[in-house]
C-alpha cells in the first residue's frame, strides 16, 4: 500500500469545544472505551484507549510531531504519523474540528446535505419517528412504586408463573392453536391491536423504568411507524454513558422481559379459566405476546431489542453500521485484494465473519420484508403505489449500496493492483456479465400431450339428462354413430310452449276467417300462425341437438367415466373426445411471453413423461387465440399436471388461469413407433438466440406497461 507523506510540523487543527470525552462500558473483551459525545446532534464517537489517550494530550496548536513527543514522554502509546493524521481525517468527516473551508467546499457541503436531504424524503416512508412524551419528571417521581416489581422475589415468582403456564399450554396446545382461526377476522384484528397497544406500553414502560433505576436520562416516547405500520419507542439514547454494559443489556432485555412474563401469566390463565370471554382475553394476550416476542422483538435484523441485545453482547455500539463498514471491507479483500487497514482495531477473526454474516442477513431481511409489503400493497390496495414502493426498496437496498459501493472502490483505485483475487474476481464478474447480455441459443421448454390430427371434442349442447350413453373409454366409433342423447326438460317446456302458441294462432285464424266481420285481420292472423310454426320448427330443431353423434371415425379417449343414463350435464360440458390413433401430433402449451419466439418450421424434440423415450418434433402452427379451457384433464394442475387450471363450479370444464397458447407439432421420426395417444410429457424447442438481459428488461417493461393502468 502507497504511504501517505505527513507534514510533521504543521499545527494540528482543533476540535469543537462543545465535545464532550466520556468513559464507557468497555468493549466485548473487557478493554476500556471512551465516547467523544456530541450534544448539539445528539451523537456519540466511540474511542478506543489509545484514540482516547490521543486525544486527552491535544492542546492547541501542537504539531504531529509534539504530540508523538508527547506521547512518548508521558505514556506507553505509540503512534505513526500515519495514524494521526487518520485520526484527525476521521473526526473531520464527523464534523468534529474546528476548520476553515473554502467557499467551494461550503457549496459542496450543501448539496451533499440536499442530496442527502432528498434521499432521507425517498426513505420517508420505511421508517417515521414522531415523539409524543416527555416522561423523565413522571418517571422520577413514581420509580420507589415500581421497583419492587423488579426485585428479586419478583423476578423469581415470574419465572416460576412463566414456567407453569407454558408447560400448561403445551399441553393443550393443538386446542391453543386451533383457536387462532375463530380471531381471523375483522372484529379479531381489532382486538388483537387493542391487546398489542397495551402489552406495547408495558414494554416501553419497562424499558424506561430499568433507564430510571440506573440514573439514564429518558427524554421521550413516541410512536414509530416502519412503513407506516405504527409501533411506540422509548428514547434511552443516554444509556451509552452507562460503565457497566450489564446494565445497559438490562435496559434491552427489560421490554422483552416484561412481555415474556405477561405471555407467561396469560398462558396460565389461559390454561386455568374455563372457555368464555375472560379465556378470550387470556388467548389474545398471550398470543400475540409470544409470536411479538420470538418474531419481531429478538430479531436483530430491525432496530428492536434483539438489535440492542446483540450489540451489548458482542460490545460494539452502532452495531448496524460498523457491521456493515466490516462486511465492505471484507468484501474489498476478498473480491480485490485490498490490504486495507479494518474500520475496527481488534477484531479477531470470529468477529469479523459474524459481524458479515450479521450484514448479510439484515440486507437480506430488510428487502424480502418490504418487497413482501410492497407486494401486499400491490395486491390489496392500489396497483400504482405497490410498483412505487418496489422500486424504491430496490433501489434502495440494491442499487444504491452498489452504486456507493462502486464510488468508493474507484476512489480506492490508487490501491488497487493486479492480484490473484483481483483477477479471479474481474474474470467472473466479466464472464457472468457476457453469459447475461450477450444472445445465447435457449431451449424453451413445456408442458406437450400426444394427441390426434383428426378429432372431435364431444361437447354437451345443452344442459339437462343423459338419456342414452352408447360409448365407453377405448370404444371405436364410426362417423355418425350415436354416442349420448340429452334431454332437456327445459327444451321440452319450451317446445310444448311453442306447440300451444302455434294451436291457438290457428285457432284465431279458422275464427277470423268464418267471422265476416274480421275478414280484414285474416292476413295478420295467418302470418302470426306462420311464425309460430316456424318458432316450433326451431326448437324442434334445437331438441334434435340432443343427439350427439361422431362426425370422424377413431377411438374414444378422455371419457367421463362417471356418465351414465340418469346423470345431468351442462351446457357447454366436455364429456370425452374421439380421436384416430393413427394420426398423431404433438400440441404444447406455450407462454405468452414466449409466442413471438416461435414459427413453422421450429425443431426441437419430445419427451414422455416417465419413460427415456423422445421423438423429434417441428412446429406446425402456432395459435394466436388465449386458451381459455384445458381439454387435456392428465396435465392439469388438480390432477398433478404443470398447467394450473381452475375447474367450472358451473359447467364441469377446466378453466386456464394462465395466458397460455398452443403450438402444434409434427412427429419427425417415422421409423420410430407412435407414442401413446394421450400421453402427456414435455416438449423441447430449440428458441432463437437472445440474452437474460433483455428478457429480463422486456418482461419488467411490459409488467410496469400492464399493471401500472397505463
Amino acid at each position: 500500500m502507497e504511504q501517505l507523506e505527513v507534514d510533521l510540523d504543521r499545527a494540528l487543527p482543533r476540535f469543537r469545544r462543545d465535545l464532550e470525552l466520556i468513559e464507557i462500558a468497555p468493549d466485548g473483551d473487557g478493554n476500556p472505551m471512551w465516547a467523544l459525545y456530541d450534544a448539539v446532534r445528539t451523537k456519540f464517537y466511540r474511542l478506543t484507549w489509545s484514540e482516547a489517550t490521543l486525544h486527552k494530550h491535544l492542546r492547541d496548536g501542537i504539531t504531529v510531531r509534539e504530540l508523538m513527543d508527547t506521547l512518548q514522554r508521558d505514556t506507553t502509546l505509540r503512534v505513526t504519523p500515519l495514524e494521526v493524521h487518520r485520526y484527525f481525517q476521521q473526526a473531520e468527516n464527523a464534523n468534529l474540528l474546528e476548520v476553515w473551508r473554502s467557499s467551494q467546499e461550503l457549496s459542496k457541503e450543501l448539496h451533499q446535505k440536499r442530496l442527502q436531504k432528498y434521499k432521507k424524503a425517498l426513505l420517508y416512508y420505511l421508517f417515521i419517528r414522531i415523539p409524543i412524551l416527555s416522561p423523565d419528571r413522571f418517571l422520577e417521581r413514581t420509580l420507589p412504586y415500581v421497583r419492587p416489581l423488579g426485585s428479586t422475589w419478583a423476578l423469581r415468582l415470574y419465572a416460576l408463573i412463566t414456567v407453569l403456564g407454558v408447560t400448561l399450554l403445551f399441553r393443550r396446545f393443538d386446542e391453543f392453536w386451533n383457536t387462532f382461526t375463530f380471531f381471523f377476522s375483522p372484529t379479531g384484528f381489532v382486538a388483537y391491536a387493542l391487546t398489542l397497544t397495551g402489552v406495547k406500553f408495558v414494554h416501553e414502560f419497562s424499558h424506561a423504568y430499568v433507564a430510571k433505576n440506573f440514573g439514564v436520562r429518558v427524554p421521550t416516547m413516541g410512536v414509530a411507524f416502519i412503513v407506516f405500520w405504527p409501533l411506540l419507542y422509548t428514547d434511552v439514547t443516554d444509556s451509552w454513558k452507562l460503565k457497566k454494559r450489564s446494565q445497559r443489556f438490562a435496559i434491552s432485555f427489560a421490554g422483552v422481559a416484561a412481555e415474556l412474563v405477561i405471555a407467561g401469566l396469560a398462558s396460565l390463565g389461559w390454561a386455568l379459566v374455563k372457555p368464555g370471554v375472560m379465556q378470550s382475553v387470556f388467548f389474545l394476550i398471550a398470543s400475540l405476546t409470544w409470536v411479538m416476542t420470538l418474531l419481531l422483538n429478538l430479531n436483530p435484523a430491525m432496530r428492536f431489542d434483539g438489535y440492542y441485545l446483540l450489540s451489548d453482547l458482542w460490545g460494539i455500539d452502532n452495531l448496524q453500521s460498523r457491521a456493515f463498514r466490516v462486511a465492505r471491507w471484507r468484501l474489498r479483500k476478498a473480491l480485490l485484494g485490498l490490504d486495507l487497514l479494518p474500520p475496527m482495531p481488534g477484531l479477531r477473526s470470529k468477529r469479523i465473519w459474524g459481524m458479515v454474516v450479521y450484514s448479510v442477513y439484515t440486507w437480506i431481511y430488510r428487502l424480502f420484508l418490504y418487497t413482501t409489503i410492497a407486494l401486499v400493497i400491490y395486491f390489496k390496495f392500489t396497483k400504482s403505489i405497490g410498483i412505487l414502493l418496489f422500486l424504491v426498496e430496490i433501489a434502495v437496498f440494491i442499487v444504491l449500496p452498489v452504486v456507493s459501493e462502486v464510488k468508493k472502490t474507484y476512489s480506492l483505485r490508487g490501491y488497487i493492483k493486479m492480484n490473484r483475487r483481483f483477477a479471479t474476481s474481474l474474470t467472473v464478474v466479466s464472464l457472468f456479465f457476457l453469459w447475461v447480455a450477450l444472445p445465447w441459443p435457449h431451449m424453451v421448454n413445456m408442458t406437450g400431450v400426444v394427441t390426434s390430427k383428426h378429432k372431435q371434442i364431444i361437447v354437451s349442447p345443452m344442459g339437462g339428462e343423459l338419456q342414452a350413453v352408447a360409448v365407453k373409454q377405448g370404444d371405436e366409433v364410426a362417423p355418425e354413430q350415436l354416442i349420448v342423447k340429452v334431454r332437456s326438460t327445459d327444451l321440452e317446456y319450451r317446445e310444448r310452449l311453442a306447440e300451444i302458441d302455434r294451436e291457438l294462432a290457428l285457432v284465431e285464424a279458422r275464427f277470423a276467417y268464418a267471422d265476416d266481420s274480421k275478414r280484414t285481420v285474416v292476413p295478420a292472423k295467418i302470418a302470426e300462425l306462420q311464425a309460430k310454426s316456424l318458432s316450433l320448427e326451431a326448437t324442434q330443431a334445437l331438441h334434435e341437438l340432443g343427439e350427439i353423434r361422431a362426425k370422424v371415425g377413431g377411438t374414444i379417449v378422455g371419457w367421463d367415466s362417471s356418465l351414465k343414463p340418469g346423470s345431468y350435464v351442462h351446457r357447454h360440458q366436455i364429456l370425452g373426445e374421439i380421436a384416430d390413433e393413427n394420426l398423431l401430433e404433438v400440441v404444447a402449451f406455450l407462454p405468452e411471453s414466449q409466442l413471438d419466439f416461435f414459427e413453422a418450421g421450429a425443431q426441437g424434440y419430445f419427451s414422455v413423461s416417465g419413460s427415456t423415450d423422445y421423438w423429434s418434433v417441428t412446429v406446425i402452427t402456432a395459435s394466436q387465440v388465449k386458451m381459455n379451457q384445458l381439454t387435456h384433464p392428465q396435465v392439469a394442475s388438480i390432477y398433478g399436471g404443470n398447467i394450473p387450471v381452475q375447474k367450472n363450479s358451473n359447467t364441469g370444464n377446466l378453466d386456464m388461469v394462465e395466458s397460455l397458447y398452443f403450438l402444434k407439432l409434427e412427429l419427425s421420426d417415422s421409423q420410430r413407433p407412435l407414442p401413446r395417444l394421450g400421453a402427456s410429457g414435455t416438449v423441447h424447442l430449440r428458441g432463437p438466440w437472445r440474452s437474460w438481459l433483455s428478457d429480463g428488461l422486456r418482461f419488467v417493461h411490459s409488467l410496469i406497461w400492464q399493471e401500472s393502468g397505463i
